[in-house]
């Protein structure tokens, strides 16, 4: 997304544990702690994920962008929820969107299909341009950073 910026949600933090940063990088805790203080450890595997973009209509930018962090923040109360992002931009008549990442697809659709989502996505619905809506869903493959050598 040209000119765009990710925003981690709302209650979102990645806890650094291990050596200080002054001495070299500092292992991540891949824990994530929700609103809620619930801690849920990230899956050493496959990673399911869902990314949302939309084009608010003109003038209606600020309300999409209420229900989008609404959203974000309701799934990190939901069982297999592992991380998410609003998607913001600076270019006007830009998409938005977001992007989320859950344990399994099951998950994610079990979290999809509840009342509150469907209603919040039904009135995005109705503040987005007609077509701009899309949908996407991945399997991210882990791909991490080899230890650094002890020095």
């Amino acid at each position: 997304m040209i000119g765009g910026t990710i925003v981690a949600a709302p209650g979102m933090r990645r806890r650094r544990t291990g050596r200080s940063a002054d001495r070299g990088s500092a292992p991540v805790d891949n824990r994530r702690c929700s609103r809620e203080g619930r801690v849920a450890e990230f899956n050493d595997g496959n990673v399911y994920v869902r990314l949302s973009l939309v084009r608010p209509k003109s003038g209606q930018e600020e309300k999409v962008s209420d229900i989008l962090n609404d959203l974000v923040g309701f799934y990190a109360g939901q069982p297999g929820y592992l991380q998410g992002y609003t998607l913001v931009t600076t270019a006007p008549g830009s998409e938005v969107g977001r992007l989320t990442m859950w344990r399994s697809e099951r998950d994610a659709e079990t979290t999809a299909s509840t009342q509150h989502v469907m209603a919040q996505r039904s009135e995005l619905m109705r503040l987005v341009e007609g077509g701009s809506h899309i949908e996407r869903s991945f399997t991210a493959l882990p791909h991490l950073a080899p230890e650094a050598p002890p020095k």
